[in-house]
């Protein structure tokens, strides 16, 4: 890609008129690394760009030697591809826009989605709204990319207009899902330290109306290419109807799952089961909804309630085995039935959760130990000898029995709290 990118900079620098001093300038910055060996600053390099007027190269001769390296070197990218690497540097100098999801998601998004979560913004290119623009333009800008490619590899290539064209779509397209597949394998929870914001996070993501649902729907309005009206935009690029459709399809189809989670009136299908078809007809989202109230009622519960002993406590917290209806075990039954990002996220959201069970657990359980073993170790066992070497008195067998025997503190001790962890 760089190649390309190079080889048109170093001949449009004898050839005016397809010379521009700011993709001259871009270049320079993506280039930067091996630019800085002739120590000059960046910044007066840029400078001197701008300086640039006229400038008149025809006491100098292009290196053919590099120039020829360099077009063998690009005979192992296919055409198609080399028109749109320099399609997209001949538009590189342009502002880029961006659509701000983010701002439709509202100031919750803060406090549901990490930092490392790619919601902030999308090239707008990425978008249905960009995309039409991109097909209104596309039949100009291949002629005048397939103009200079011609020119920069001296080659007199006749090959179809409309072929090429479909090939640069199809890499757009590409191009398009990866963004957004991309976007959606980003998504991680908020980790909390404290349980009282750990706790609004899931109110947060318990509402029907939630900044996760909105992004849903923001990804499922721009994947879902079906589109009549879009479609026929793509189509007055006048190439084979049958194969554009084919393409927008296939980007739709990558997408589906979203597409049905967000459909009011779909049930999510997998497989061969169709969730949430039933005697109430729950849609899975909203099931989702009520399993995440129930994971946050049972952290304030399991925090507060008196009625169940620490034993009880401990061993629920430590133990590997939950009741089918547990909120944590329902709820990690329920998202298998998501998209892989989507049950992903919640999965992660669900061990963060349980780690504050887990951690008040552990709180009890070396409370109980201190109490229950480290006290009377320290108390009855260790001042005598064999454990102590300075004592005079030897620890009686009565003693040795009672904390190490089979039934002894120790061993009772296991089996209060260990025995099903």
């Amino acid at each position: 890609e760089n190649l390309i990118k190079t080889l048109y900079m170093y001949r449009s620098l004898f050839e005016q008129k397809y010379f521009n001093k700011e993709i001259l300038k871009i270049w320079i910055n993506e280039n930067w690394n091996t630019l800085s060996k002739y120590s000059i600053s960046k910044d007066d390099f840029l400078e001197g760009v701008d300086e640039l007027k006229q400038f008149n190269l025809k006491s100098f001769t292009e290196d053919e030697n590099s120039i020829h390296t360099g077009k063998r070197k690009l005979e192992s990218i296919s055409r198609t591809q080399r028109i749109y690497i320099l399609l997209n540097f001949l538009n590189s100098d342009k502002p880029k826009e961006k659509y701000l999801i983010k701002e439709d998601l509202g100031f919750a998004a803060n406090s549901v989605f990490s930092n490392n979560s790619q919601i902030t913004s999308i090239d707008k290119i990425y978008t249905k709204v960009g995309m039409m623009d991109f097909l209104n333009d596309l039949n100009q800008q291949v002629d005048t990319a397939i103009n200079i490619e011609s020119w920069m590899l001296d080659n007199n290539f006749k090959e179809n207009k409309n072929t090429l064209t479909m090939g640069i779509l199809k890499l757009y397209l590409s191009e398009y899902q990866n963004a957004w597949q991309n976007l959606l394998a980003s998504l991680q929870p908020v980790r909390y330290n404290t349980k009282e914001a750990m706790v609004n996070e899931l109110n947060i993501l318990s509402k029907k109306e939630n900044p996760l649902y909105s992004l849903l729907k923001i990804v499922s309005s721009n994947t879902n290419l079906n589109d009549a009206v879009l479609l026929t935009q793509a189509y007055n690029l006048g190439l084979n109807a049958g194969e554009i459709r084919s393409n927008f399809i296939g980007v739709s189809n990558a997408f589906t799952q979203y597409h049905k989670l967000v459909n009011k009136n779909t049930l999510l299908s997998v497989g061969n089961i169709e969730v949430g078809k039933g005697t109430d007809d729950e849609k899975i989202l909203d099931i989702l909804n009520t399993n995440i109230t129930n994971m946050s009622n049972k952290i304030i519960d399991f925090s507060s309630n008196n009625n169940q002993s620490a034993e009880e406590k401990i061993s629920y917290a430590l133990g590997g085995n939950k009741d089918a209806n547990d909120p944590f075990a329902v709820f990690q039954m329920n998202i298998k039935k998501l998209p892989n990002d989507l049950e992903r996220y919640y999965s992660q959201l669900s061990n963060y959760s349980w780690n504050f069970i887990e951690n008040h657990g552990i709180s009890l359980f070396n409370t109980a130990w201190i109490n229950e073993v480290y006290n009377p170790f320290v108390n009855d066992i260790a001042p005598y000898y064999p454990f102590n070497d300075e004592s005079v008195a030897d620890l009686s067998m009565d003693s040795f029995k009672t904390f190490f025997g089979r039934n002894g503190t120790l061993n009772s001790f296991y089996k209060k709290y260990l025995n099903n962890v």
